[in-house]
Parts: structure tokens; C-alpha cells; sequence
């Protein structure tokens, strides 16, 4: 083909808004059914092996695709400044490279204006087109841009090391911009369209040290699965290339922009009917919001563009990822004193944390169903689900749907970071060190007052009002586990109930008063809380399976540990040795520091401690000096073991249709338990259950109560069953490593599954005669 030719082939493509127009294109050049014009993407046939095994997800595969226009930005940006990427004089980190080149004070967004932040989204845009149920999804960037010499070993390439040296860009191991080609209709086409950057200096044009003769060309061509051959095990993805080249045509722009801002270099990809199950809205909405969990802290701005039939709505959007949102939002969506900044230490490794804490209700607009998100150059890389705050060594499930924890991973070196994430960036690797961070966080969030007042308060508040029915109806429950010794013996041995504002003044007392508390930026003091500051003369005695927990008072801000600007600095040692496993949390002027002891520590034996708080105001270090004696092992509880259950009856509550929001129940739900203390449950019932309802409607009207009753009280036996297996399979899961049970979820699912057959089955049973004749 001409020039001219080549350019209309390329236009056609941009503009197709479906699978079928692209094939139609592809036949009327001749080049669907020619398979001497296509070529194995990353010149290897079985490839699919590669490329069907990255994101599992497909908004985590586009996530990719965005990732790579960043780095090729930033790349761009070095190379007009004539600094070679891989050379010494380069960025050492993504933000470092954002602080020099788009002048971001720390490569933060969060540290420019909105404005400057939309005058950056120019450079990365994401639109929305085709059909409402079948969109196309295609990213528009100003990056170094590929020549269509290079695209075969860039963009269409798998496992080279083409960033693998340059310390600023998040891509590193080549592969996992193909991860959306799965998601791409039934066809997987993926157009790819691009021109280099004219402003680059021709020294960075060269290929094996030769001058680039295609460096003013635009290349052109399209990705597509194909069927296996004969003899073939697998698919193989293909890229068009007729006879081995990339298509390419001059031009000083194309008109394939939405906006009819002309496209004059950089890359543009297309992604055909991207199957983004749920999130098929107006892409400045659901999309938008999935993108900033996804991205939480983008090191560049994104513009994201519908052009579908959309009205009413706000058709642009920048996308700056979850922390500049949240901040934006605070007032609106945190629950005051959020978020809340410390860090922990783990095998010597330091990792900050946020935590936010949404408003009742307002969690669902920032995340799914992620608890804890672990971040690289903020780019989300695994998580943790939102049950962890559920877990008996957690006990914040009046929460649970509100908190998110952001870790940033970014300092982590190379090796952790492999050891810890997968080369996907979409799930984390069930090691060592991401089961002692897990066990440290789940130490943090249960120590933390901020967390554990909070969920007190909203258990208040989802049993205000209830508390008199409660208690008969939990001595109803009571009595009936010991009408039958076999429920007696299976389900509890202790008898007692205590009351809720019993459970409170157990559990940690009177509320905290709201506080006026206002910390310094640097700290004036930071002194034990007890004994004799300075002078090493305090001992605290420790438990050897315990952890050794610290108090320190001082008169700094609370974020003062994890705040991004000016954070302070904390030096633990053992000895002279810094001590490779710690956490501290820090709130209104009191600091507790959990220390991990030797895994070989001997009772009896003392270790000398010394910690060290430093900033960059403090001349000299805050320095103080305590002891920790090692004592006998205090007795775990074990069920089996002891005069008293762990498990007592549960406080029962019926919850109407109106309160279905607030305990995350529809029609379908029966049961949701949530932990008031150690060994106590409050039960909530759905007594507007579908199933319930069928069956009251059917009964006699004098046996309504009773059939509420029997399913109520039922049921709640079945929630008691369920977590009292729980509490012995959660000491055999601990002791082999495995992942900790969401007893939530496990008690949700098997009470709606056995509901609409429940009461059906108590009828039938109830009418059973066992005689001889027909059954014994």
C-alpha cells in the first residue's frame, strides 16, 4: 500500500467502535485470512502461555496499560532533558523523576494545585467509546512514543529488558501490558497506533547503534488471538506485519481524537468491547472510582473521557488515584481524626501506612471489598480483603466495611519485592514476610484506641433501641441450648449473659471524651511514660509468647511517624542491633511501641533496649534506655481446656427491611454476626427474610409467632455451630500457616443456602412417625 493508503487503513481502525467493523476492515485489505501478513506477538508462537497468565481481573490489566503510559512520559521527559534513563544522572525513583521533570515538590499530587494537576492529565488520557454494553476503552499518551522499526521489540514484545535498568518507571519485566488482550471481546483485538517524539535527540533514535530510518514515521497494526494450528496445544497471539514490517506512513497528524485535538505523536491503543464486568457505566463514575483504589497514588495524572450517549453527567474527569481524592473529600467522607499515618518494621524492613476510616455507608464509593492495599509508585500490586478487621485478633467488625489500610511498598528493595508480589502486580505471594506484616498489622489495628472506640460507637448505634428485646430473647436462646445437653455440651459450658454496658466496661471502659488534643509539628519531648527518663531503670516484665508493649509520652501531632512531609524517624536496637520486628501507634501525646522478642528468648533473661527519635529540626536524638524481662508464658485460650467457654450465648436482634443498608443485608440474608468481645456475639436476624415471609403467609395466623421464633432461634443455633467449629479450625489453621477464615461470610452464606428450607423441614420432621412397620 501507498502512504495514503496506510494512513486511511490506520484512521479506519481508530475509529472502529466494534469487533465486527475491525473485521470488516481487515478483509477488505485483504489481511484477515492471510496468514503471511501476521506475526507471533513477542516472535514466539506459544506465547499465550505467557500472556494468559497475567491479571486475572480485567480493570487490573487496563491498570497496566495506564502504568506504561507513565513511565513512557517520564521517559520522554528525560530524554528531552538529555539525560540517558539508564545513566547516573537519571531519577533515582518515580517521584523523584516527578519532582524533576514536572516540577512536583516530593512527587506528590497532592502538592500541586487542581489546576496544575488537569494541565498535567493532558499528557495520559483514557476514553470511553462504542456501545454502552460493549465498550471500547482506548489510551491516548505523549510518551517517547515507538517508531515502527521499534514497536516489535517494545510494545510488541514479551520479557525483554527495555526498562529493566531504568530506576524511575514502574514496568520492569515486560509483560504485563498484555494482560488486557484476554478481555478484548472474543476476537482479543487490540489496535496500536504510534509515532516518537520529534523533540527527542536523535542520539536516542539509534537501534544497535544505527541511525533509525523510520524515526518521522507513524506505525500502524493490530494484535489479534489466534486459533491453535494444527498440532498446536494453545492459541497464539499475532500482530499484523506484512512481510515481517510494521506498517508506516508520514504524517504531521491524525484526526482520531474524540475532541478533534489533533494527534500529532506519542501512542494511541484501542481495546475492543473490553469485557470490564460492572463497570460498564459512565466511565467518569464507576470506572473512575475503581481506577483510584487501583491507583492510589498515580505518580501522573489521568484524563478520563466518555463520548458514549451519556447526559447529565459529567463527561470528564482527572483521575489523581485515592489519596488526593480522599483528602479532597475528607470533610465529606473520614470519620474525624483519619487519616491516621504510622509504619511498622518488619525483617528490618520500614513500611508506612494510612489508615481511613470512611463515614457510615460512604466506604462502597472508594474500594470493593479491600481491606488493605499494598502499593508500589502508586500503583496497587495485592490486598488483603476487608474481612481481616473481622478476625478474632483484629475484633473491629462493626468497621470492617469502613477501614482501608494503604501501605506503601515503594521503598521495599528488589528482592522483598519479588519475594512479595507477584509478577502480575495483582496478588501478593503467601510468604513469610507477608504473613509477619499481616500479623502486624492485625497487632496495630487491634491496639489502636482511635479504631477500637470507633467500632464501639457503631455498635452502639446499630443496637440503640434494641437492647430490651435483646435479653429476652438471648434467654430464650439460653434456655433452649440448655434444655439439651448435647447443645450444652457442643456449643457452650459457660452460662452467663452479660449485659452491653457490662461488655463495654470490660472491654476498655467509658468512651474517650472527644479530644481537644493538638500536637506539635516537631516534638519538644519524647520520654518513657514510666519509670526514670533516660537513666534505663525501667523493666517491664514480658510474657515469652507475648509481645513487650512500651509507652512513651511526648507532645507531637499524631501523624508525626507517618506523615510524607518531614516524617520522624524511630531507631530500635537490641543490644547495639536494630531490632528487625516492631510497630508504634501514636495518639494525642501517648506512643506505644510492640516489640517482637528474640524467637530465642529464655525466661528469666533480660534485654537491654535503646530507642532513638529523630527529625530533621532535632539536633540531638531523643534518647531512652529500658529493659524487658522475660516471664513464663501465659496460658493461650483454649476451648477445650477451660471450666468457662469461650463462647457464651449471643445478643439477638431482629433487623427490619429499613436497616438492611446498615448491616449489608437484602431479601435473601439471614444472619449476621458480628463480635462484641472476646467470646460474645451479637446475632442480627433478618425477620423480613423472603423465605421467612413465604412461610408466614402460608401458615395459620395463630402459628405466625411461632414460625418467626423457630427461625429466628433456629438459626442462630446453626451461626453458634458454625463458630464454634471455627474456634477449633482457627487454632489448626494458625499452627499450619493457612489463611485465617471470614466466619462472617461463612455464616451469611450457609444460612441463606439452608433458609428456604428451614421451617419446610421443621414442619415435615415434626410429623415424622417412627413406626415400625414403615421406618424402624
Amino acid at each position: 500500500m501507498d502512504n495514503e493508503s496506510v494512513k486511511r487503513f490506520a484512521i479506519k481502525l481508530a475509529k472502529a467502535e466494534s469487533e465486527s467493523e475491525v473485521l470488516t476492515i481487515l478483509k477488505d485489505y485483504g489481511y484477515l485470512h492471510d496468514k503471511s501478513c501476521w506475526q507471533p506477538f513477542g516472535g514466539n508462537e506459544n506465547n499465550f502461555s505467557v500472556i494468559g497468565a497475567q491479571q486475572s481481573s480485567a480493570d487490573a490489566a487496563l491498570v497496566e496499560k495506564l502504568i506504561n503510559s507513565v513511565d513512557a512520559v517520564l521517559i520522554r521527559k528525560s530524554y528531552e532533558k538529555n539525560i540517558n534513563p539508564e545513566s547516573p544522572k537519571a531519577p533515582k525513583s518515580m517521584r523523584e523523576a516527578m519532582d524533576m521533570f514536572f516540577s512536583v515538590p516530593q512527587g506528590k499530587l497532592l502538592n500541586i494545585s487542581k489546576t496544575d494537576r488537569t494541565s498535567l492529565s493532558q499528557n495520559i488520557q483514557l476514553y470511553a467509546s462504542g456501545k454502552k454494553k460493549k465498550p471500547n476503552y482506548f489510551i491516548v499518551d505523549s510518551g517517547e512514543g515507538q517508531t515502527p522499526n521499534r514497536l516489535p521489540d517494545t510494545i510488541l514484545s514479551i520479557s525483554k529488558n527495555n526498562k529493566l535498568r531504568i530506576p524511575f518507571v514502574q514496568g520492569k519485566f515486560n509483560m504485563g501490558g498484555t494482560g488486557v488482550l484476554q478481555f478484548c471481546g472474543d476476537q482479543n483485538f487490540q489496535v496500536i497506533i504510534s509515532k516518537r517524539c520529534p523533540s527527542i535527540p536523535e542520539k536516542y533514535n539509534r537501534i544497535n547503534g544505527e541511525q533509525d530510518d523510520s524515526s518521522s514515521y507513524w506505525g500502524v497494526t493490530i494484535v489479534r488471538r489466534g486459533a491453535p494450528e494444527v498440532g498446536a496445544k494453545s492459541s497464539s497471539y499475532q500482530y499484523l506485519a506484512p512481510n515481517n514490517k510494521i506498517l508506516s506512513f508520514e504524517a504531521d497528524n491524525l484526526p482520531i481524537l474524540p475532541n478533534n485535538r489533533p494527534f500529532e505523536w506519542g501512542t494511541f491503543i484501542k481495546l475492543y468491547e473490553y469485557k470490564l464486568s460492572g463497570l460498564r457505566t459512565i466511565a467518569t463514575f464507576d470506572l473512575y472510582y475503581r481506577l483510584s483504589v487501583l491507583l492510589p497514588s498515580v505518580a501522573l495524572p489521568i484524563r478520563i473521557i466518555e463520548t458514549r450517549d451519556y447526559k447529565g453527567h459529567t463527561l470528564e474527569t482527572t483521575l489523581t488515584g485515592l489519596n488526593v481524592r480522599l483528602e479532597e473529600d475528607r470533610n465529606n467522607n473520614l470519620e474525624e481524626g483519619f487519616p491516621y499515618q504510622s509504619h511498622i518494621v518488619v525483617q528490618n524492613k520500614k513500611i508506612n501506612y494510612s489508615l481511613y476510616v470512611f463515614k457510615e455507608g460512604k466506604g462502597s464509593n472508594y474500594r470493593i471489598n479491600e481491606g488493605v492495599i499494598f502499593v508500589i509508585n502508586g500503583q496497587t500490586h495485592g490486598s488483603i480483603s476487608k474481612s481481616i478487621y473481622k478476625r478474632k485478633a483484629v475484633g473491629l467488625g462493626y468497621i470492617s466495611d469502613s477501614v482501608l489500610a494503604v501501605l506503601d511498598c515503594s521503598d521495599l528493595d528488589l528482592r522483598s519485592r519479588e519475594d512479595l508480589f507477584m509478577n502480575n502486580r495483582d496478588s501478593l505471594r503467601n510468604v513469610e514476610l507477608k504473613k509477619q506484616i499481616e500479623k502486624t498489622l492485625e497487632e496495630d489495628f487491634k491496639n489502636n484506641k482511635l479504631l477500637k472506640e470507633l467500632n464501639e460507637k457503631r455498635r452502639e448505634d446499630a443496637i440503640k433501641n434494641k437492647i430490651g428485646n435483646s435479653k429476652p430473647m438471648s434467654d430464650v436462646l439460653n434456655k433452649l441450648i440448655h434444655q439439651s445437653d448435647s447443645l450444652k455440651r457442643l456449643l457452650l459450658s459457660g452460662t452467663s449473659i452479660e449485659s452491653d454496658e457490662d461488655i463495654r466496661k470490660r472491654n476498655k471502659g467509658p468512651h474517650r471524651n472527644k479530644s481537644n488534643y493538638r500536637g506539635k509539628q516537631f516534638p519538644t519531648f519524647f520520654d518513657l511514660k514510666n519509670g526514670v527518663t533516660g537513666k534505663g531503670q525501667y523493666i517491664k516484665e514480658v510474657p515469652k509468647n507475648r509481645r513487650a508493649r512500651i509507652l512513651f509520652k511526648t507532645d507531637v501531632e499524631n501523624n508525626y511517624f507517618g506523615r510524607e512531609l518531614n516524617p520522624g524517624r524511630i531507631k530500635l536496637t537490641l543490644n547495639g542491633v536494630k531490632v528487625p520486628n516492631y510497630s508504634i501507634t501514636l495518639l494525642d501525646g501517648i506512643a506505644a511501641l510492640y516489640i517482637t522478642l528474640p524467637s530465642n528468648c529464655r525466661v528469666g533473661q533480660t534485654y537491654n533496649y535503646q530507642v532513638e527519635v529523630t527529625d530533621i529540626v532535632q539536633k540531638n536524638p531523643f534518647v531512652e534506655q529500658f529493659q524487658v524481662l522475660v516471664s513464663q508464658p501465659v496460658k493461650m485460650r483454649t476451648p477445650t481446656k477451660k471450666k468457662k467457654s469461650v463462647l457464651e450465648p449471643p445478643n439477638v436482634y431482629d433487623v427490619e427491611e429499613g436497616e438492611w443498608e446498615r448491616h449489608g443485608m437484602n431479601e435473601n440474608s439471614v444472619l449476621r454476626i458480628m463480635e462484641a468481645s472476646e467470646g460474645k456475639y451479637d446475632f442480627y436476624v433478618n425477620v423480613k427474610n423472603k423465605s421467612l415471609l413465604s412461610e408466614i403467609e402460608n401458615s395459620e395466623k395463630d402459628k405466625s409467632e411461632l414460625v418467626k421464633a423457630q427461625f429466628k432461634f433456629g438459626m442462630s443455633l446453626i451461626g453458634l455451630s458454625i463458630i464454634q467449629a471455627h474456634y477449633k479450625e482457627e487454632r489448626e489453621d494458625d499452627e499450619e500457616g493457612k489463611e485465617p477464615v471470614d466466619i462472617t461470610k461463612q455464616v451469611d452464606d450457609t444460612t441463606k443456602q439452608i433458609a428456604p428450607v428451614f421451617i419446610p423441614m421443621l414442619k415435615s420432621l415434626s410429623t415424622l412417625q417412627l413406626e415400625e412397620e414403615n421406618i424402624v
